[in-house]
């Protein structure tokens, strides 16, 4: 099983897929904080949590490399937002690479840094170059 750690105001943050991604909340000394909660695919398909990172408004950012999107959502589990990729190189544009600069091939990490309007979120993909 593989996942995600994110480290954000003094809560860990980790996730984990089998078939569906799934999100859970600690506190440093280990007591689970809440629920958490689990997705599924963007077609009702599997999901993966290949990377996980929290901005300053808590909004969880995932690597869905399943789904090739990096998905945002709310620390209740609502999906804010999708940032779909290239799944492969059969449908991405002619002549182009499976990852380049400003467009997702199957997003492996995510980090998030700055607020608002400020906001820059940089994403690590698998694939060729």
């Amino acid at each position: 099983m593989n996942g995600g750690l994110a480290l954000s105001n003094g809560v860990l943050h980790l996730g984990r897929h089998a078939r569906a991604g799934e999100v859970r909340t600690y506190d440093l000394d280990g007591a689970r904080i809440g629920e958490g909660f689990r997705f599924g695919g963007r077609d009702g398909g599997a999901a993966s949590v290949d990377g996980l990172a929290v901005d300053a408004d808590l909004r969880i950012l995932v690597a869905d490399r399943v789904a090739c999107a990096v998905r945002s959502f709310s620390v209740f589990g609502v999906e804010l937002a999708c940032a779909i990729g290239v799944a492969n190189s059969s449908r991405a544009p002619r002549g182009s690479d499976d990852d380049a600069a400003g467009r997702l091939g199957q997003p492996a990490s995510v980090s998030v840094s700055g607020v608002e309007l400020e906001t820059r979120v940089v994403v690590a993909s698998r694939g060729r170059r």
